[in-house]
């Protein structure tokens, strides 16, 4: 997936790559990125996952470097209905929750 605003239906599976848009980075350059999952319901936000991936380096038995990442789920929200009617989740709203999760 980019690195912004890819839509995927349920069921479908989407894969992260470090190297995505440039394969020239080098691993020890790759940061924490950031995943971000909006689920929606006719059209109304129902839920949000936030998935944080880190690279972890690691020392192989001959002394060799490489690289793994770790992922972890750090919010995952539902937007249940209110009396009946989905709530207004705005995308600002989600904005709003992220930021408070990666500060």
């Amino acid at each position: 997936m980019s690195k912004g605003g890819n839509s995927k239906k349920a069921g479908e599976r989407f894969y992260w790559n470090p190297f995505f848009g440039d394969s020239q980075v080098q691993l020890a350059d790759i940061g924490t990125s950031w995943i971000r999952i909006v689920r929606k319901q006719e059209g109304y936000t129902t839920g949000f996952v936030l998935i944080k991936i880190l690279p972890s380096p690691i020392t192989t038995a001959d002394g060799g470097g490489g690289m793994t990442f770790k992922a972890d789920i750090i919010a995952s929200l539902e937007f249940p209905r209110v009396e009946g009617a989905y709530q207004t989740i705005s995308d600002e709203n989600l904005k709003e929750i992220e930021s408070a999760y990666t500060k």
